[in-house]
């Protein structure tokens, strides 16, 4: 007799009792990745912590005069909303295969940049009025009321009692980034789910790598969250790329980074 694999034994089942395998696919972020500065910095002597002049990777030098989505860097502390699905497991396979089903409703959570970070408690009430698990469900789940991708909405939460973020007004939180099923949204699709969400969102403009390291340079660019200069910009490739070691190429400029006068 010819031994049936695994899926062929689950195919010949009732659809109704098929199960479903964990597939592998992008790569879902555990913590929000880092941001590099664009340039390198001195580690010692008089000019210890200031920038070099060197590009930190020569692929931004490469990159400069094409079209980056720039948005404003916010003074606050790094937040991810996770939502995933509730599942259950439907037992493995020699102990390899692990088979799970998909059931209703989905797993909320609040993280700092990492799992270990502490969020203020003013900032986790905000958090949790902003997004109630029925809202994130309307929003996300198909029609059966599931969630089949991972989905961590990435923000700021800033405001007074955040850093030094007073200026900014009362405490809250503002989108920025959104990764679903290990893919990352382009900026107009993140600023249509804050909209969803009922939620603020960074705003963005497009312009060259250049252009960016001139106006916060030259301390010209004004914030449009608070009085007065942002403390930088954020920017990514209008065409997202990645670096030769698989990562996002994103880079922040910031305006203390650039002495006046």
């Amino acid at each position: 007799m010819i031994a049936r694999s695994a899926k062929a034994r689950n195919h010949e089942r009732p659809p109704h009792l098929q199960v479903s395998r964990k597939r592998k696919g992008p790569k879902v972020s555990a913590e929000y990745h880092k941001i590099n500065s664009i340039q390198k910095r001195f580690t010692e002597g008089p000019s210890k912590g200031r920038f070099t002049g060197e590009w930190v990777d020569p692929l931004y030098e490469y990159l400069q005069d094409l079209d980056w989505v720039l948005r404003e860097k916010i003074d606050g502390t790094n937040i991810r909303v996770g939502i995933k699905s509730k599942t259950h497991s439907t037992g493995t396979i020699s102990g390899v295969l692990n088979f799970y089903e998909i059931d209703p409703g989905l797993v909320r959570s609040f993280d700092g940049r990492t799992g270990t970070a502490q969020i203020p408690s003013p900032l986790f009430k905000r958090l949790e009025e902003l997004f109630p698990e029925e809202k994130l469900l309307a929003r996300f789940a198909d029609d059966e009321g599931k969630i089949q991708k991972e989905i961590t909405l990435c923000g700021e939460g800033f405001g007074a009692g955040v850093q030094k973020g007073g200026d900014y007004g009362p405490i809250d939180f503002i989108l920025f980034d959104v990764q679903i099923g290990g893919f990352w949204l382009d900026q107009p699709s993140v600023a249509d789910i804050a909209v969803e969400l009922g939620c603020q969102w960074v705003p963005y403009f497009t312009a060259t790598l250049r252009h960016a390291i001139e106006l916060v340079s030259s301390h010209r660019y004004l914030s449009k969250l608070r009085p007065g200069e942002a403390e930088g910009i954020v920017a990514i490739p209008a065409i997202p790329l990645f670096n030769k070691f698989g990562e996002r190429v994103i880079v922040k400029i910031k305006g203390k980074d650039y002495p006046h006068g």
